[in-house]
Parts: C-alpha cells; structure tokens; sequence
C-alpha cells in the first residue's frame, strides 16, 4: 500500500491511527474496531461519545426515547484505551431541526445540514493535539479535505474511504435518468451540488495516500478522475454475524422489502412504477429508508405499498425477519451494505448490476442479478 515516496506502509508495520467520522455508522465503526484489533487506533474523533460513564451518556438518559435510540447507534467501541474527542454541536443541532420538524418547515435540506457537520468537524480536528500522537489518518468522503490537506506536508499517512461512485461518472447515470423523470430533479441533490463540495471531493482523493473502495464498480467509476489508480483498494463491506436464528415469512404472500435511502439513485421510483403492475393478492412492497421523493410522488403509490420510513436499528432488524426478499433497483451504488446485512438473517435478494454487492452474489443461488 503505496503512493511511492517515503510514506510505504505495510501491514505489519502500521502505524497509530487517528479515525475521523461525525456518525458512526456501521461502516465506520466497523473500521474503528478493526484497527483496534490490529492495535493501531489510538484516537478517534465524533460527535457523540455515549460510552458508559461517560458524561454523554449521563445526559443521553434524559432525552426522549427517539433521540436515545439514534445516539445508541453510534457506540463506537467500549475499549478505553482508545481517546475519544467530541465536537457534539453542530449535529445534535441537526438532530434537533429534524425531530421537532423545524428542518420541514424551514424548508432546510438534509444533505446541506449533513455537509455542516461534516465541514465543522472536519475543520475541529485539524486543530486536535491528538494528531502529535499519531502517524496516520482515517477519513470518509466529504469528511476530512481539511484534515488531510493540513497534514499533507508532514509525513503523516492519510488512509480515505470513498463511500460513493465518483461524482462525475454518477452525475452522467443520474442525469440521464432525468430525461425520463424530470418531475424528480428537484430531489436530487447530486444536481445541484456547490462547486466547492465538488472540489472538495478531488482535494480528499489528490491528498489521500490510499483510497480504499467496496467494489470493482467503485474502482471504475474513478477512472474519470485524476488520480493514480494504483492508491486504490478494494475491500468489500461485511455484515454483523447473527448468532441466533432468524424465522422468516415462509408464506405463500411474498413481501418485498426496500431498506435505504427512498431517492433516484437508489432507483426507488422505478420500484413503485413496477410494483404498482403486480397483483397485490399476491405480494408486499415495505420500504424502509429516509424519504427522498417529492410527497406528490409518494401519493400516487401510496395504496401500492406500505412506507415505514425511517426506522430504529431494531424494528430493522424486524423488517428482516419478515422479508421473503430484499429489492435493490439501484442505478449506482458503491456497493449497498443492506444486502450484506439481508443475507445475514438469510433473506435472499434482488439487485441490479449497478450495486457493488452484486460482486459477490451468484445469481440464481443466493440471489438475483437484473441488468440496469
């Protein structure tokens, strides 16, 4: 794992890491207790820090119920010889818009909240006095062109995770779907992105010593960018080990479940176009994600389907159970973790070429592959 020059690591010779994520989704944390394993992370640095003891969790106990259960999702690791520093403001401020419904009726866009806190931390962890105790950098997409621009002249190694096709080669897929749906632009965001988030996205790939992606498709999609295809890895998502059984709806009523973002590029609205042709005697459409959609479009399907929107990690874990298949008509995904976690409570699955997982289905055994 090399860019050439004096900054070649090897993998019994990794250095102390420094992981930066304002989320902690499973991805990351997954990364996070990786690195621990290899004894290598010594700091992270998030939102939130609700381990046990912890004066966030003291104060995490008198919040309402809602807020507990998205905060518990982000238990990074209960080792303690791991620092963890929190810049906690500038998302439990977009926590708050979204569930006192303020970001709805300030007309306020999830992505641009999520691009605040992304950029606060971001710029937080530039100025951390945990960077003199380490010699490598963990950072995700739209998270770190601070964080590895300002350690760029050190001998600091700067690992980056791309979590998304490469901004170019999306926009060519996305804008072509528009032409046949151009009542959805409005929806997506890709569109209208700033020039500066874009040239933010180049400044992480330039700056970073290794770029690490979750599918060969990922890996293509980069060849619109400038960068040296040699600093790029592969390495696919994993799913959490289910060590009880799972009982799944065996009926003869097949229920189809969606779990994701509700948008265009997850390629929602041709499933409710699909779904709303078959005989609804016969089966089940659920879908579980963030709404994405304009609500006009939602309305047409509304008696076709059943919405939950988003959902806690648990009733998650529910809708699984109940699934006789998991549906991913996505038009471009880097690599789509919910098929990962629908094979771990074996639930078969339906997804197009364009999703990175497909990459490790065998059509017609555990699954189905559907050419875009």
């Amino acid at each position: 794992m090399a860019d050439g020059g004096n900054k070649e690591q090897h993998v019994e010779t990794l250095p102390p890491f420094l992981m930066l994520h304002p989320f902690g989704n499973p991805n990351s944390t997954h990364a996070a207790r990786a690195l621990l394993e290899a004894g290598v992370l010594r700091h992270i640095i998030t939102s939130f820090d609700i381990r046990p003891g912890t004066r966030a969790a003291r104060l995490l106990s008198y919040a309402p119920n809602v807020l507990q259960e998205l905060c518990k999702r982000r238990d990074w690791i209960p080792d303690g010889t791991v620092q963890i520093t929190t810049y906690p403001w500038p998302e439990l401020k977009r926590l708050l818009l979204q569930k006192t419904g303020l970001q709805r009726r300030l007309s306020l866009q999830e992505r641009a909240l999520i691009d605040e806190v992304c950029m606060a931390l971001d710029t937080f962890a530039t100025a951390a006095p945990a960077l003199a105790d380490v010699a490598a950098v963990y950072g995700y997409e739209d998270m770190c062109a601070s964080l590895f621009h300002s350690t760029g002249g050190s001998r600091t190694w700067r690992v980056y995770e791309l979590t998304s096709r490469y901004y170019k080669s999306f926009q060519d897929i996305i804008e072509q779907e528009m032409e046949a749906y151009p009542e959805l632009a409005s929806s997506v965001p890709t569109l209208q992105e700033p020039a500066d988030k874009l040239k933010r996205k180049d400044v992480e790939l330039e700056e970073a010593d290794l770029i690490l992606v979750p599918s060969m498709a990922m890996k293509q999609s980069l060849a619109l960018s400038p960068i040296d295809e040699q600093k790029v890895q592969i390495v696919p998502y994993g799913a959490e080990f289910l060590e009880r059984s799972v009982v799944r709806n065996k009926g003869e009523h097949c229920r189809f479940l969606f779990a994701g973002r509700q948008s265009v590029g997850k390629g929602v609205h041709r499933l409710l176009e699909a779904f709303s042709r078959i005989d609804r005697r016969e089966a089940t459409l659920v879908l579980c994600g963030h709404k994405e959609l304009p609500e006009s479009y939602y309305a047409r399907y509304q008696d076709a389907v059943i919405n939950q929107g988003q959902l806690s990690y648990q009733s998650m874990q529910e809708e699984y159970a109940q699934a006789s298949i998991l549906v991913l008509p996505t038009l471009s995904d880097a690599f789509g973790l919910v098929v990962s976690e629908a094979m771990s409570h074996g639930v078969p699955v339906l997804l197009t070429d364009a999703a990175g997982a497909a990459d490790m289905i065998d059509d017609g055994v555990d699954g189905f592959i559907v050419p875009t």
